[in-house]
């Protein structure tokens, strides 16, 4: 069983956080970057799927990707606040991005965290710009329907 003592920085900041193995806890932090990227690459299918609805124009499929995206953007905000847990254990900010965790972590950074926070970058970026496609094309859409 893992030790019950308190991490010294949780000690000094008079929190309840229990030491951990920093191994395991960077483990735990690329699995969830992994799963924080298998979600932004499920909202990427979500948004293939409502360019090719508003293209057929139906709008039922339309609104199965709304409530699927809501769904899919739950389920990120829960991986999210364990990251941030995850950061928080290892003495860092919960707020600390991916991209600061060279700073944060410094030689303890895996090889591993690394590759799965390149991961999770490609995923938003992609991401990113089809959300921005589909927000054209939604806008467009509606311009078509509004009566003039």
């Amino acid at each position: 069983m893992p030790s019950q003592t308190l991490s010294p920085r949780a000690a000094a900041r008079g929190g309840p956080v229990l030491a951990h193995s920093t191994q395991t806890l960077i483990e735990s932090l690329v699995d969830e970057t992994d799963t924080e990227s298998r979600l932004l690459d499920e909202l990427l299918a979500i948004m293939d799927r409502q360019r090719e609805a508003v293209a057929a124009d139906d709008m039922q499929a339309v609104d199965d990707t709304v409530f699927a995206t809501h769904r899919v953007l739950a389920t990120l905000a829960e991986a999210r606040r364990r990251h941030e847990t995850l950061s928080r254990l290892l003495g860092n900010r919960e707020d600390l991005v991916l991209r600061s965790l060279n700073e944060a972590l410094g030689v303890r950074l895996s090889r591993e965290l690394a590759e799965a926070r390149a991961r999770r970058a490609a995923a938003a970026a992609t991401l990113s710009h089809s959300v921005a496609v589909n927000r054209r094309l939604l806008r467009a859409a509606l311009a078509q329907k509004e009566p003039r």
